[in-house]
């Protein structure tokens, strides 16, 4: 909706991840739901029809990655900070390479018995925007 000018028609893009909502058992993605989880977003910044059509792309694009979260404690992080993109290397599950997104920390020290400087980190698999492939059209 153009908030200049009321009278101009709406701009309305909608993608479906088909695959995510109706897939036989055995053969679901990992971004399987079973259910339709619509996401609406309207804004005056939308007037522009290539502008509200890459957006669409991008939020049904960042919608569709499962979740990839990990968390962990370490020794005392004091650089780190939230959104700063780190890498988990675990040679043992040959896990490793991907960047993850620092989505909170928590530092604690305690003087208490013994000194412990420890960071609880919580971190999550962003892919780049820019690599968001287009979707196809339902």
């Amino acid at each position: 909706m153009d908030m200049y000018d009321p009278l101009m028609p709406n701009i309305v893009i909608s993608n479906e991840d088909s695959a995510s909502i109706y897939s036989p058992p055995g053969s679901q993605p990992m971004n399987y739901k079973g259910y339709r989880a619509p996401f609406v977003l309207a804004d005056s910044r939308f007037a522009d029809y290539n502008f509200a059509q890459t957006s669409a792309n991008n939020i049904y694009y960042f919608t569709r990655i499962p979740l990839y979260q990990v968390q962990f404690t370490t020794w005392l992080q004091p650089d780190l900070n939230p959104l700063d993109v780190i890498q988990v290397n675990d040679s043992k599950t040959g896990i490793g390479a991907y960047p993850l997104t620092i989505m909170s920390i928590s530092n604690t020290l305690s003087v208490m018995n013994n000194l412990v400087q420890s960071s609880t980190i919580t971190a999550r698999y962003l892919p780049p925007i820019a690599s968001a492939p287009a979707p196809t059209s339902p």
